[in-house]
């Protein structure tokens, strides 16, 4: 692979089997708000000490990861870090981090080319701009708390509900994450929940220039392209015990 070009994330186990097994140019591509988490490149500072971070057998035998390498682009193998600059960059590894900005990119594609990029996520165009004619819509763009094992199912649950109540919203505009298996159209009460497909990624409402009255989310990177332009309500993590003493103090 060498003289490739090669765009990834290295924490996934495709990643870190390009990385393990050749060289060539690697590049990072943004991971939602762990990039900018410094708590997490010092964790991972720390792991990459440690022996116990050499002797995985199901990445070794399974995924085929001879040589398992530091995550958040922290390998000597990353040669640039693509980043959006949704939150302050981290000194560790700020000499490898580009900022480009999404928006004035797309706004420079050709028409052919824009529809090419809404082609390889099946994006029913008809069906967006019947939401974007729709009037004061709240979104709310969740996270796969519970399928990535940070907190129950349950508890991911009573959070978003309780956000909803507190802040008395009778419809809601859902964008799940990809991962999440939660219906929301069944778990939350009393309130109207309108879901929105979650295989395309949310930034696609920034370049159709969707409308939404407020853009609310717990710590969604995703909710960040939106604050320049709607009302966004980023909670964070300070107010969430188990979220904090994983993710660290993360807020806009």
């Amino acid at each position: 692979l060498e003289g490739y070009e090669i765009y990834l994330k290295d924490p996934s186990e495709y990643g870190q089997f390009f990385l393990s097994n050749f060289n060539g140019n690697f590049y990072l591509i943004e991971d939602g708000t762990a990039n900018y988490c410094k708590k997490c490149l010092e964790k991972e500072i720390r792991k990459i000490k440690s022996l116990k971070f050499h002797k995985n057998f199901k990445k070794k035998f399974v995924y085929k990861i001879n040589n398992i390498q530091p995550t958040y682009g922290l390998s000597d193998k990353i040669k640039k870090i693509y980043l959006t600059g949704i939150l302050p960059v981290p000194e560790i590894i700020k000499d490898k981090v580009e900022i480009i900005d999404i928006e004035t990119k797309w706004n420079l594609l050709s028409k052919e080319k824009k529809k090419e990029i809404l082609d390889i996520f099946d994006i029913n165009l008809e069906k967006l701009e019947n939401l974007k004619n729709e009037k004061e819509k709240i979104l709310l763009i969740t996270q796969p708390l519970s399928e990535d094992n940070i907190i129950s199912e349950e508890e991911k649950i009573d959070i978003y509900s309780n956000l909803l109540k507190e802040r008395d919203i009778k419809k809601i505009y859902i964008k799940p994450h990809p991962r999440e298996k939660t219906d929301y159209t069944k778990v939350l009460q009393n309130i109207e929940v309108v879901i929105i497909e979650k295989e395309f990624p949310v930034e696609i409402f920034m370049l159709l220039n969707m409308e939404f009255k407020k853009v609310i989310t717990l710590f969604s990177t995703a909710a960040l392209n939106f604050k320049n332009k709607y009302d966004v309500e980023f909670i964070g993590t300070k107010d969430y015990k188990v979220l904090y003493d994983k993710f660290g103090d993360i807020k806009i």
